[in-house]
């Protein structure tokens, strides 16, 4: 869904999932390891993992929001080419010298 709802953004949709679904785990088995009954996990599971996932998912794109304010590049676009810019091309001979060998006019001579 994450792909599907964000398709610039994906990467980042599944980052945030990802990190929400391991912090629900986390709080569940908190929850079980302090004394909670696996009813009442059981039943509060279903809203407490939309809830997290809500929350995380919120968190992780207001870090990405500032990243993107303060450093001023979408590195989780898809459209962003990282270091395709940057990229440069050998120049050929007849570009430098005009067309002229200088080494071998001086090893002629």
């Amino acid at each position: 869904m994450e792909v599907i709802a964000g398709y610039s953004y994906s990467l980042l949709g599944i980052y945030s999932t990802a990190l929400g679904i391991f912090v629900s785990m986390g709080i569940a088995l908190i929850m079980l390891a302090a004394g909670a009954k696996p009813t009442v996990i059981m039943f509060a599971a279903m809203p407490g993992v939309w809830f997290i996932l809500q929350f995380v998912g919120g968190f992780v794109e207001l870090i990405y929001d500032n990243f993107v304010r303060l450093y001023g590049i979408e590195i989780f676009n898809i459209k962003t080419d990282l270091g395709g810019d940057t990229e440069v091309e050998p120049e050929e001979k007849d570009e430098i010298d005009g067309g002229k060998d200088t080494e071998d006019d001086e090893t002629a001579k």
